[in-house]
């Protein structure tokens, strides 16, 4: 069994505090709000690896254009390395569209 550190506010060391903005269709995001739980791929640099979105705030869908409160975990944290640690702005991508930006809080 893998073990995990926990870091601030009990936290596994995979898991981030964000702020983030879905973008609008307008802005070249999205045209429907993704639900919490939703799967981008987030910008490691030069890499992108999937990631798991969900709200802190038990919102079950997150509204376009709004800064909401989430959670990011990296779907293969192995993969990620320490590079996600390291990341300070948020950015999300599905496919080549950048659909959401923000700001790690942690």
């Amino acid at each position: 069994m893998a073990s995990h550190s926990l870091g601030e506010h009990g936290l596994s060391r995979n898991v981030r505090r964000a702020k983030v903005t879905f973008l609008t269709s307008s802005s070249g995001g999205r045209r429907t709000a993704p639900e919490s739980g939703v799967h981008p791929q987030i910008k490691l640099g030069e890499v992108y690896s999937s990631c798991v979105v969900t709200s802190t705030k038990g919102l079950t869908v997150f509204p376009l254009g709004d800064e909401v409160d989430v959670e990011i975990r990296p779907m293969f944290p192995e993969v990620v390395g320490e590079a996600f640690s390291r990341l300070t702005l948020v950015e999300l991508y599905e496919g080549s569209r950048l659909v959401a930006v923000g700001t790690f809080t942690d």
